[in-house]
């Protein structure tokens, strides 16, 4: 046996033990402590029950709120107030949307529906707009209303000139009197003529300047809103239908009537001719009897020059009447064309937009 106080070997070679000391646990970061405080909370007994140790319990475990959602959840009236705001300052950005330089479509709002015009508006839109387009029906009468009248009273005579005047035939003497009179009648008629619609644009009244003014400024504002409407910050908005659809009322009207006074002096024009035309086919008939046609051949030479390369009528003075029927006739199909098929369209893509129902 080893005597005490002696170490033998192998208890000198042991190491001495430290002393027992608590180990050390890492920090907890907030989201943790949070994670932890909510699963202590759904795990815990109701407050009622049985002892939990003075742990916590569900009734006092409430989820942390911020104070704004707190403060607007105790003040439903300031909510109701800011929602009013809103609703005043959007519909007030709805009426001036005109003033906006946005594409992309039809409208900049997503909800059409709110855009389109209710049956209210559009009746009232199409009463405006036959108001205007009769307002415009008495307004051209009253500035061209006499030289209606005038085109109509000369187109009537000149049709019936011929018929009147008969070239007679029974000798060298009466045919020689009634082709002289036969020129200085038509001569005379189409002087008169020449006078009564002789309208320059400078001598013109102040009534018909300012409507020719007018009437141009209103056809550069139609061309603008068609040309506004196919660029890419096209703004189709009830306001903007309503001035279009006003304008093109007052505008057609105008135009229809004006195209109307155009056909009357184009139909005088051929009036005019064809009283020429007449009295070089009755040349067919005089050449087989033994009548001097000196006389004759000399009025038909003049009327053929005066009447086939001079116009009688003039539009403001300065374009005859000829050329424009002429420019009217071979270049009206593509204006209109152009003019006619972007509303079209637009009208096609609301229709398939709103009315028809997908299958």
């Amino acid at each position: 046996m080893e005597t005490p106080g002696r170490l033998t070997r192998r208890s000198a070679a042991a190491p001495r033990p430290f002393p027992a000391t608590p180990a050390r646990r890492p920090a907890l970061t907030p989201m943790q402590i949070e994670l932890m405080q909510n699963l202590k909370c759904r795990l815990a007994p109701p407050a009622n029950g049985a002892d939990n140790g003075g742990g916590p319990s569900k009734e006092n475990c409430n989820p942390k709120v911020s104070p704004t959602l707190e403060k607007l959840r105790n003040t439903p009236a300031v909510v109701r107030t800011k929602r009013e705001v809103l609703l005043k300052k959007h519909s007030v950005a709805r009426e001036r949307t005109d003033s906006l330089c946005v594409g992309g479509g039809v409208s900049i709002w997503p909800e059409m529906d709110a855009m389109r015009l209710t049956r209210y508006e559009a009746l009232q839109l199409a009463v405006g707009s036959v108001s205007l387009a009769l307002v415009t029906y008495k307004l051209f009468f009253w500035l061209h209303g006499q030289a209606l009248a005038s085109l109509q009273h000369y187109l009537s005579v000149v049709r019936g000139f011929h018929e009147q005047h008969e070239i007679s035939t029974i000798d060298d003497a009466d045919f020689s009197t009634s082709v002289l009179a036969w020129h200085e009648d038509y001569r005379k008629l189409l002087r008169e003529i020449s006078t009564r619609f002789h309208v320059s644009l400078l001598d013109s009244e102040t009534n018909y300047k300012l409507c020719a003014m007018l009437y141009v400024v209103g056809i550069a504002t139609l061309l603008f809103y068609l040309t506004d409407s196919m660029v890419a910050k096209s703004k189709l908005t009830p306001r903007r239908i309503k001035k279009w659809v006003c304008l093109l009322a007052v505008m057609s009207v105008y135009t229809c009537l004006c195209l109307r006074l155009l056909m009357l002096a184009q139909q005088l024009e051929l009036a005019i001719e064809n009283n020429v035309h007449q009295l070089n086919e009755e040349m067919v008939e005089l050449v087989s009897r033994p009548l001097r046609l000196d006389a004759y051949r000399d009025v038909l030479s003049y009327w053929r020059t005066r009447a086939f390369r001079r116009s009688a009528l003039y539009v403001v003075g300065v374009v005859p009447v000829k050329d424009v029927a002429y420019y009217l006739q071979y270049y009206s199909l593509p204006v209109i064309t152009a003019l006619l098929t972007p509303p079209l369209q637009l009208l096609l893509a609301l229709k398939q937009q709103y009315y028809d129902v997908p299958s």
